[in-house]
């Protein structure tokens, strides 16, 4: 049996496999927040914003592409990737805001 949490002296602690869902939920809705902005909101959003939202999927796509060929797969630069994904975001949501 694989468990999220264990036991502790205090109540549950957190395991890899929780902070691992946790961190892949908050990009899976970073990438979403992104998407539905670009395309409910495109003209709030711009054409310059909306097309580093397109080209950093691209990105993300094609890397899991090329990644199911090797072995092992190659995970080198996740954490520049991920900072890059949140910082769009950030920059999406802000330009969402100031247009209200």
């Amino acid at each position: 049996m694989v468990s999220l949490a264990y036991p502790g002296p205090e109540g549950p602690l957190n395991t890899i496999r929780l902070q691992l869902i946790r961190e892949g939920l908050q990009e899976a809705e970073a990438m979403i927040g992104i998407a539905e902005a670009a395309e409910k909101r495109a003209d709030q959003l711009g054409a310059e914003l909306a097309a580093k939202g397109k080209a950093l999927f691209a990105e993300r796509i094609n890397l899991c592409r090329f990644s199911e060929l090797m072995w092992p797969p190659d995970s080198g630069g996740w954490q520049d990737r991920t900072a890059r994904l949140f910082a769009l975001a950030t920059e999406v949501a802000n330009k969402l805001e100031e247009k209200k």
